[in-house]
C-alpha cells in the first residue's frame, strides 16, 4: 500500500511533460503480485482514472481494448472544451494525450481486453490472456452503438453500454447501465467501482466521463486508505 500524500499533482486531461511524444517507459507489475487496482477501460474515463490513482502512489493497471475508444464514437471532429488544452484538437489526440499521461504517472497499459471476472472478496481477479489480482477494479468499458428501429422503417443509433462482462455481478439498471451508489462511483460489489459512460446513460461527452474518472479514482484511494 502505498505512503499518504504527494507532491504537487497535474490532473488536466491531456496535460503532458514538456517533451509530448516521448514514448513513456514501460512500468513493472507489483512485487507482490497484486495491483491496487486494475482498470478495464481506456477511453477518457479510464485514462483519467488512471491518471489519478497512478499519481497519488497506487499500482495501477489499464486494460485497453481494441475499441477503447470507439473511433465512431470519437470520429475528427475538434474539441476544445478539456482543461488545459490551448488550441482545438481532435478527440482522437486528445485520447493519445490521456493516455501518455496516465502512463507517464506510472500507469501500466496492456492492449488486451478483459474476457472474465471475479469480483467479489478483499482480492479479485481480472484476465485477459493471463490473470491480474487486484484490490480494487475500475470498470470505464464505455458505450457502444445499437441499431433501434421505429417503425419498421427509420433506423436510430442509440447508445449501448458494455456491461455484459460484468452482467450477474454488479448491479445493473434496466437498460444495461451499471448503478452507483450516490454520491459516489461505488457499485453493488465493495471495491468495484464505476465511470464514465457506462454507469452514466445521461451526458455521454468525453470531457464529463474524464470527471467521473477522477472521482473513481479519488474513491479508489479512500477505499484502499481509509481516512484519506
Amino acid at each position: 500500500m502505498p505512503a499518504s500524500g504527494v507532491g504537487r499533482i497535474n490532473l488536466a486531461p491531456g496535460a503532458v511533460s514538456a517533451d509530448p511524444w516521448a514514448e513513456p517507459e514501460p512500468q513493472p507489475g507489483p512485487e507482490d503480485g497484486i495491483y491496487d487496482v486494475v482498470i478495464i477501460g481506456a477511453g477518457p474515463a479510464g485514462c483519467a482514472a488512471a491518471a489519478f490513482t497512478a499519481r497519488v502512489g497506487l499500482s495501477t493497471l489499464v486494460l485497453a481494448s481494441p475499441a477503447d475508444p470507439d473511433e465512431d464514437l470519437l470520429g475528427s471532429h475538434e474539441i476544445d472544451y478539456l482543461p488545459a488544452i490551448e488550441e482545438p484538437i481532435t478527440a482522437s489526440q486528445a485520447w493519445e494525450r490521456m493516455r501518455r499521461q496516465a502512463q507517464r504517472v506510472g500507469a501500466r497499459f496492456i492492449d488486451a481486453a478483459a474476457s472474465a471476472v471475479r469480483l467479489e472478496g478483499r482480492v479479485k481477479e481480472v484476465e485477459e490472456e493471463e490473470a491480474h489480482r487486484c484490490r480494487a477494479v475500475i470498470l470505464a468499458m464505455g458505450c457502444g452503438y445499437r441499431v433501434v428501429e421505429s417503425n419498421g422503417l427509420v433506423q436510430a443509433v442509440d447508445h449501448a453500454p458494455r456491461s455484459e462482462l460484468v452482467a450477474g455481478q454488479v448491479r445493473l439498471d434496466e437498460d444495461g447501465y451499471v448503478v452507483c451508489e450516490p454520491p459516489g462511483t461505488a457499485t453493488s460489489v465493495a471495491g468495484v467501482f464505476a465511470c464514465g459512460d457506462l454507469a452514466d446513460p445521461d451526458h455521454q461527452q468525453a470531457v464529463v466521463a474524464a470527471g467521473s474518472g477522477y472521482r473513481a479514482g479519488r474513491d479508489v484511494q479512500r477505499f484502499l486508505e481509509p481516512g484519506l
